[in-house]
């Protein structure tokens, strides 16, 4: 995700007007997160104001991509590999729209560069956008991708020798098992979090059913 970064925007201009370059690209980029994050957040809530159950099966559902993507970063079962490959097809028609704007010369173009680039086929991004959107709120999912971007924005800002050593410490295969562990672990909380809240769910339907005669009694004795 990191290659040709420093090429596209512009090598031949001035090491502060780079900068520059990187910082409108990585603002570009984190709005489309957020954009991203905003539409399956209200899609989520959506679908959860229709059904009761369905928050619980949404952060399961997040759970196990988290799982997987642990599996897939740790070497150990290449499991969202289909995921990226689907993704590839909107990727195909995305990217001649962002290749007009390379190598960047302009401010305008780094933003819209950097827009285009979210969208780019990435399993670690179709997970966080799936943890985010489990969120069930619009816009708590895009404040959660928003933080997203920003944390995978020093591994896109790194050029030159410092991308050369990132990109090989994040090869280090102990590296990539530990990052796949902590992807896992978080990953079973969250299945552990859905299961636990869809119980107390079902513990509490009882409670509120006895609190409508309740209410219906009040009601009674008021007409008296």
């Amino acid at each position: 995700m990191c290659g040709g970064i420093s090429a596209a925007l512009g090598l031949g201009t001035a090491p502060e007007r780079r900068h520059t370059l990187v910082l409108l690209f990585q603002l570009g980029r984190v709005l489309t997160y957020m954009a991203l994050g905003a539409g399956l957040g209200g899609l989520a809530a959506g679908i959860v104001g229709l059904y009761d159950m369905a928050l619980p099966v949404l952060r399961i559902l997040s759970a196990l991509l988290l799982v997987s993507m642990g599996l897939t970063i740790a070497n150990w079962w290449p499991g969202l590999v289909w995921l990226e490959r689907a993704g590839q097809t909107l990727w195909k028609r995305i990217q001649p729209l962002a290749q007009r704007h390379m190598p960047v010369r302009a401010t305008g173009d780094a933003v819209i560069l950097g827009l285009y680039w979210g969208f780019l086929p990435c399993g670690l991004i179709y997970t966080a956008l799936a943890w985010s959107s489990a969120a069930g709120d619009a816009t708590q999912s895009a404040l959660l991708m928003g933080c997203f971007g920003l944390g995978t924005a020093p591994a896109m800002f790194a050029t030159g020798l410092v991308a050369q050593r990132l990109m090989a410490l994040l090869q280090a295969q102990r590296l990539r098992q530990l990052a796949g562990l902590l992807l896992i672990s978080a990953g079973v909380w969250t299945a552990y979090f859905a299961l636990s809240h869809a119980n107390h769910a079902e513990h509490g339907v009882p409670g509120a059913a006895h609190s409508v005669p309740e209410s219906d009694t009040h009601h009674s004795h008021h007409h008296h």
